[in-house]
């Protein structure tokens, strides 16, 4: 009981010496000046990154599109020129003139 007594003691004492903490004199001033010179500063970095990303990907929707219209349009030939020799091919097949005789 009397060692933490004395250990509450020294605890106590070293805080004897404590003065109060002073501020810088111009500490007020510097924030003011900071505080008005950011408000000066115009905010145009934020808004010209927004204005380039959304151009780059409205471009790059429009170049997709068309490489999709492009791609549709060679894919419908494509299908109709297999659909068209399918159907000859098995039109060919069916109607053979080799008949056989059973």
């Amino acid at each position: 009981m009397q060692e933490q007594n004395k250990h509450i003691e020294a605890i106590l004492n070293s805080l004897e010496g404590i003065e109060q903490a002073e501020a810088n004199p111009f500490l007020f001033e510097k924030i003011q000046q900071r505080m008005s010179t950011r408000n000066a500063r115009p905010v145009l970095y934020g808004e010209k990154k927004v204005v380039w990303v959304t151009a780059v990907l409205t471009l790059m929707v429009i170049v997709n599109g068309l490489f999709l219209v492009k791609n549709k349009k060679s894919t419908n030939s494509q299908v109709a020129l297999s659909y068209q020799s399918g159907i000859e091919t098995i039109s060919g097949e069916y109607f053979e003139s080799n008949t056989y005789s059973y």
